[in-house]
């Protein structure tokens, strides 16, 4: 039997601008009432508006929303980031920026084992491969779109999930395993 689930726990990771669309993840959150969400975002406004604008929205769209608990950590640095993955639950990493060029961030989930539903635009699409570590979205999705992904992984079953973390960290281990490709780099050289 499936083991109950009792909240999905949701983490982003980025500056807080135009191009990362976290308004966007707040407002798909906000559509979602069948199940609890804990969403933490890891990362500052670019500028002190830009983070002041988002928490508004947030504060707004979850105003009457008992399932949905949210922190935003602010400035993290890389450690931070890094250990906060290694201490802490995450179900799933989100990433719905309007563009992106090698998405190191999504790597460096991956590298926990961590499924990402992101849009498909730039890098991503070389590293999210659909139903097998995680979910593309559209390049530019509206909020009920993203709602559908977010509830569509919540009820996947223990086994797909499992599946989908294990794929994550394969993903991570065969393509961007930094020690790996350092010796890699390192014999090619000796080879030339």
């Amino acid at each position: 039997s499936e083991g109950e689930k009792t909240c999905l726990n949701i983490v982003s990771c980025s500056y807080i601008n135009f191009n990362k669309r976290v308004d966007l993840i707040i407002e798909s959150l906000s559509k979602i009432d069948s199940f609890n969400i804990k969403w933490t975002h890891l990362g500052d406004g670019r500028t002190r508006e830009d983070f002041e604008i988002t928490n508004q929205k947030a504060l707004d769209f979850f105003k009457n929303k008992k399932n949905i608990e949210y922190k935003f950590a602010g400035y993290c640095s890389n450690h931070d980031i890094l250990s906060y993955y290694k201490q802490n639950i995450v179900d799933v990493f989100i990433n719905l920026s309007i563009k992106e060029g090698i998405p190191v961030s999504i790597m460096e989930v991956m590298s926990f084992g961590i499924p990402v539903i992101a849009t498909r635009v730039g890098g991503t699409v070389e590293i999210v491969k659909n139903e097998y570590n995680g979910f593309l979205l559209s390049e530019n999705p509206e909020p009920a779109e993203v709602t559908g992904v977010i509830e569509k992984f919540y009820n996947l079953s223990d086994e797909k999930i499992k599946t989908l973390r294990n794929n994550a960290y394969t993903t991570w281990n065969e393509l961007y395993n930094a020690d790996k490709n350092y010796t890699k780099f390192v014999n090619d050289i000796i080879s030339l």
